[in-house]
């Protein structure tokens, strides 16, 4: 009778955890630099960042995608899968050079943010300090975890490179001369924000120091701004680096804040670019004269102004004696009143958004004036654009504003034209207002802006994404007539800029 095959023993498997510990951190090194991508906030203007308030994981006034990226930061996954990984990761400091708190649900332990502090030695550090969805908007001990996680980086203010935090209550933010005191000699980037807006009416002023000579980017709350740099018993200078700033919501039920308060601390910013003010109700003064002075003459910030009264706008401009700026983005404003003649701002980039009514969308287009005026003019998801509101464009204005001028266009810069996310405006409107206007700047022989006799610019760009449809006649006339253009898919163009003849 033959015997059975003999049984091979069963062999344990060699896995990953297996490799000696160097080899093992050579490929988290691997994994971690393929996936990372530092947390950044640049480039705010011409659209690359969204201005608009959305859910929870949007957070107000930005884009989504950063908010996206750090909701299972890297270096946290891979050292969660095990204590083997997590003890090879704690030797190699690259890996907590930028890390996630988290408050509210499922909270960072504070033995493992007193970890990240010591693993990543003496080296500039990244923080976000942020919170996971919660449909219950209640966490009444939020401001307490907050207070204890500072407790444990304050210590380390000197080796922060950029802050950021985002909380539920706006009672939980740390306040910069308050609970952020010292010097921060490394610190670039500040951002404090929160869901909601709970600060109590009439704040102290902010007593102590935060030394922050390098920082460019600093974004809060208009009440915070308010009691850390210009309460009376805050009057102190600006960070001399600053380039940009967002300030969000000041509410009604907060002391007077005046708009020329405001500016008087900006304008002592001289490398001040790109300015954000959203929801800010502000006190106005038209009484107070313009600023004068060589620093407020030579102050041309970018501008974005969200969820705002148009009489703000007409008085920031006024105060400011009309300066020019290279952009301005007007998001969710109400027109001023009818008895506020001013222009607005000269800006080379105009960006009208989410404006409710035919009204407001012409009275911001009809503001716009300047030799070097909106010469690229965006419109985008706003109601109030109808074809007929639309069709202003291709025709002289007839509202009799002009004391000196026979015919007046309105915008009559434009040459690069983007409409999105308007489903009622078919290609017919826009082929409308391009014709028209090439037309007219055909009979004056072409003349460019500075020539006599220039009265509209040809549209040579247009992008139009989210709108109606492109009919076959309007797209032949688009390509044979416009240098270039994109229509959601298809683009085209004669690539003939008039500019360049």
């Amino acid at each position: 009778m033959p015997h059975p095959p003999p049984t091979r023993s069963r062999q344990r498997r060699t896995g990953i955890n297996d490799l000696p510990a160097d080899v093992l951190l050579t490929i988290l090194l691997d994994v971690f630099k393929d996936v990372y991508a530092p947390y950044s906030e640049d480039n705010v203007f011409q659209g690359e960042i969204q201005i608009h308030l959305e859910t929870w994981l949007r957070w107000k006034y930005e884009r989504t995608s950063d908010q996206q990226a750090v909701e299972y930061p890297a270096p946290e996954c891979l050292a969660s899968v095990c204590a083997y990984w997590r003890a090879a990761m704690s030797t190699a400091t690259i890996f907590w050079r930028s890390f996630v708190i988290w408050v509210g649900r499922n909270p960072t332990p504070l033995l493992r943010v007193r970890q990240y502090l010591a693993w990543s030695r003496d080296h500039p550090l990244n923080i976000l300090v942020l919170r996971r969805y919660d449909p219950s908007l209640h966490d009444p001990a939020e401001g307490a975890r907050v207070r204890a996680i500072f407790a444990l980086l304050l210590p380390h203010i000197g080796r922060w490179q950029s802050l950021t935090v985002k909380c539920l209550y706006a009672r939980s933010l740390p306040r910069p001369r308050v609970d952020l005191v010292g010097r921060a000699g490394r610190l670039k980037r500040l951002i404090l924000d929160s869901l909601l807006d709970d600060l109590p009416p009439g704040l102290p002023p902010a007593t102590e120091s935060l030394d922050a000579p390098l920082l460019d980017y600093l974004s809060m709350s208009g009440a915070h701004f308010r009691a850390s740099y210009i309460a009376p018993l805050a009057q102190r200078p600006m960070p001399p680096s600053l380039r940009m700033l967002c300030l969000t919501d000041y509410s009604a039920s907060q002391p007077a804040f005046p708009l020329i308060e405001l500016l008087r601390s900006l304008v002592t910013c001289p490398k001040l670019s790109k300015l954000i003010l959203a929801h800010l109700h502000l006190e106005l003064t038209p009484d107070a004269a313009p600023l004068r002075g060589a620093i407020a003459r030579e102050w041309h910030a970018s501008i974005i102004f969200a969820d705002m009264p148009g009489a703000a706008l007409a008085e920031y401009v006024r105060l400011l004696d009309r300066p020019y700026v290279e952009s301005m983005k007007i998001v969710r404003c109400t027109p001023a009143p009818p008895t506020v003649r001013a222009p607005l701002a000269d800006s080379y980039y105009l960006t009208l958004e989410e404006l409710p009514d035919a009204h407001t969308v012409l009275h911001y287009l009809s503001r716009d004036s300047g030799f070097f005026a909106c010469k690229h003019l965006s419109l985008s998801r706003c109601a109030g654009l109808s074809p007929g509101v639309l069709r202003a464009l291709a025709r002289p204005r007839a509202d009799g504003e002009s004391e000196f001028e026979a015919e007046r266009w309105m915008c009559p810069n434009v040459a690069s034209l983007q409409i999105v996310d308007m489903p009622l405006i078919g290609s017919a409107d826009v082929r409308a207002v391009l014709e028209a206007r090439l037309a007219r700047h055909e009979a004056s022989g072409f003349a460019q802006d500075i020539d006599p006799g220039y009265v509209v610019s040809s549209v040579e760009e247009l992008c139009v994404r989210g709108c109606g449809a492109l009919a076959l006649e309007d797209r032949q006339w688009f390509d044979e007539n416009v240098a270039t253009v994109q229509w959601d898919d298809w683009s085209g163009g004669n690539g003939l800029w008039l500019s360049d003849l």
